[in-house]
């Protein structure tokens, strides 16, 4: 009897361990997206068979940063053990972000609900902190208020 609750008890922790993370695709799509793609971030929206001209790419901490379509190639998503992880030295600093959990995308085709979208609608949970630059790209800071 002992054997068995150790080995099950063993069981459920190896499955924890193993199971795959990732982060969501949110915002002007018909349906959330669960994502463990890697690449730059142009890539993983195509992969992804989304378009957008705005992307919010938000840690699990609530930091958060906003960027058009022409910086998407610029950054890189990684994963390192179980996180996902965005880098670029081509941007600000704000684009170094650990352990994302979510890329709330902003289409400008993407029909109205009455006078909002999905993703002003998800916005409004997100404090704008700054704007930075680098070069001609520009980057707003962001982060995810209390709920």
């Amino acid at each position: 009897m002992e054997k068995t609750i150790v080995l099950s008890l063993l069981l459920v922790l190896l499955s924890a361990c193993t199971t795959p993370s990732g982060y969501i695709l949110t915002g002007n799509v018909e349906k959330e997206i669960k994502l463990t793609t890697i690449g730059s971030l142009d890539e993983v929206i195509a992969a992804a068979g989304v378009k957008a001209e705005y992307a919010l790419v938000v840690a699990s901490d609530g930091t958060s940063f906003l960027l058009s379509e022409q910086s998407f190639s610029l950054i890189e998503i990684s994963k390192v053990q179980n996180e996902f992880n965005t880098r670029s030295d081509q941007l600000p600093p704000v684009c170094n972000l650990n352990n994302i959990s979510e890329i709330i995308v902003y289409n400008i085709h993407y029909p109205l609900e009455g006078f909002y979208t999905p993703f002003s609608e998800r916005m409004k949970g997100f404090e704008f902190l700054g704007e930075s630059s680098m070069g001609f790209h520009f980057v707003r800071k962001y982060n995810r208020m209390d709920e």
